[in-house]
Formats: C-alpha cells, structure tokens, sequence
C-alpha cells in the first residue's frame, strides 16, 4: 500500500482517503497459515481485466510485480512508483 506524504495542516480529504485505503487494506488482509491464490480474469472476447497484482518492495525502494506463465516459470516486471 502506498500512502502520500501528509499535508503540512490537517485536510480532511487528504485524511479521509488515507484512512479508506488503510481500511480496505486491512479488509483484505491475508491471513497468517492460509493459501494465497491471485487470479487474472478475462473479459468475453479474451482481454484480460484488471488483476490483482503480486508486487515485493527490493530493499533499494523499486517495486516488482511477479508473473507467472502457463509452464510455471516466475518473471518480474518493474512497477513505476504511481502505478500502486
């Protein structure tokens, strides 16, 4: 999750929005010891919808989404910093 850095005097829609993605975080939290399953759905005609996105943090602050093809393997794409 990404949260912008807070305003220097209180805004309530700055506050209002950062308290509803911190809520809809915790709502779809995973819990510890359960499988984890992400799907990617298609529409009628084969396009793909939005998906949701597996995406680890490097530990130099760049953000990669992990892939999986047909045959298993696992690929990683770099996510730019406005796309979370």
């Amino acid at each position: 999750m990404y949260l912008p850095n807070p305003p220097a005097t209180y805004n309530s829609s700055v506050f209002g929005a950062a308290f509803q993605r911190i809520n809809q975080a915790l709502q779809s939290a995973f819990k510890q010891g359960e499988d984890v399953i992400i799907t990617r759905t298609f529409d009628t005609s084969g396009v793909s919808e939005k998906e949701t996105r597996l995406i680890l943090q490097a530990p130099n602050g760049s953000h990669y989404k992990v892939v999986v093809d047909n045959s298993g393997n696992l690929s990683t794409t770099s996510v730019p910093l406005n796309e979370l």
